[in-house]
């Protein structure tokens, strides 16, 4: 995956790309919405979404932090990739005193969290206080020396897919049905790191219903089915021991 790193450019791993064609193909394939610019006064940001912050009633003494926030108040966006409730968390910190008073809401977060992964950055404001409500603007910005190709419209541009991670474990639906008829047993002699079952645990749940794939681990087991059908095709025993 494309990242960009301020001192070298853009690099994948590490390897650092000069060819500003292969930048911009791997770029539009990842969904990264920025080419190689040399134009002078490229706009070094440009808006991503408004949005509200969750979870504020959880924050110990927001009763005291709202009342001494104010419009236009610098926001920083955290990711919080191991949040036991959502993968794809992404804290809202206020920059002037590094409070955090909530997240982004799980049901827009994974546009940003993606993006964040992929080393995209982000800056917000405040841009409303209401009774228990605070709204704020998120805006993406450009790298040096690159231009934003298209406007990134994460609900309706169906590009932004390619960058989208379910943002809780899959699990069992009710038209699962368990592997019928005869089975072959394989040894897989591979040991996966913490990462890896980490992500093996996760599982995939398909949004799309043409997505052919599901896959959700119960216990030591991953049931891999026919997303349409739910019928299981296979089971991959990933215990630890």
């Amino acid at each position: 995956m494309p990242y960009y790193d301020p001192k070298e450019g853009w690099k994948v791993g590490d390897q650092r790309i000069d060819d500003e064609d292969a930048v911009a193909d791997l770029c539009q394939k990842a969904g990264i919405p920025f080419i190689p610019s040399k134009e002078a006064g490229v706009r070094r940001q440009m808006f991503f979404m408004d949005t509200y912050v969750a979870g504020m009633q959880f924050v110990p003494d927001i009763d005291y932090i709202i009342p001494e926030m104010a419009k236009g108040d610098q926001i920083q966006l955290v990711r919080d990739p191991f949040n036991e409730y959502d993968r794809m968390a992404v804290q809202v910190v206020l920059a002037k005193d590094q409070e955090m008073i909530g997240f982004i809401p799980r049901t827009c977060n994974a546009p940003v969290a993606s993006l964040m992964d992929q080393g995209v950055e982000f800056t917000a404001s405040v841009k409303s206080i209401g009774q228990n409500v605070v709204e704020i603007s998120i805006f993406m910005k450009n790298p040096e020396g690159f231009a934003a190709y298209r406007h990134f419209i994460w609900h309706s541009d169906m590009n932004v897919w390619v960058v989208r991670v379910p943002s809780r474990p899959a699990s069992r639906d009710p038209k699962f049905q368990d592997i019928i008829g005869p089975t072959r047993k394989y040894l897989l002699e591979r040991e996966f790191s913490e990462s890896e079952l980490w992500h093996i645990r996760w599982g995939f749940d398909p949004i799309f219903y043409v997505e052919k794939w599901k896959a959700f681990v119960e216990g030591d087991c991953m049931y891999i089915c026919f997303n349409h059908i739910g019928e299981c095709v296979f089971k991959l025993d990933v215990n630890e021991g």
